[in-house]
């Protein structure tokens, strides 16, 4: 997969100078709002909407060549509406992470986080069904 630097040149040269800045810009600017129904997903147990909105950050994410983000969005989306030994605020916190580092000091990165602990990343994804 193309690294972002790789990403940017291409979508450049796609749609125009500047526009993968500005692209990267509308991201971000909506990552607040995008981390909020996230976060309320998760925290009512709605795979289904959590699901959703993973597959669309993971397409942003992938356009954009933030492959880290992505990968974890895809897993994300595919964890979601699978019963698991894990619940969705779990599946969702190494997502979180990423998204509130992004975010750096805005108010957002503030606001708690839905799941606590410091779990690595791929076992809490993993249902007790197995990997994907």
């Amino acid at each position: 997969m193309a690294g972002r630097g790789t990403a940017d040149a291409e979508i450049d040269a796609l749609l125009g100078a500047g526009s993968a800045a500005a692209l990267r810009e509308i991201f971000q600017a909506e990552l607040p709002a995008r981390l909020a129904r996230m976060r309320a997903a998760a925290a009512k147990s709605a795979a289904s909407l959590l699901q959703r909105e993973a597959h669309g950050l993971a397409g942003a994410a992938g356009l954009l060549g933030l492959e880290p983000l992505a990968q974890l969005a895809r897993a994300l989306e595919q964890a979601a509406p699978v019963p698991g030994a894990t619940t969705l605020a779990e599946r969702f916190a190494p997502v979180e992470r990423l998204l509130v580092a992004s975010l750096g000091r805005s108010a957002v990165a503030a606001t708690p986080p839905c799941a606590e602990g410091n779990r690595d990343e791929r076992a809490v994804l993993v249902s007790r069904h197995g990997a994907d």
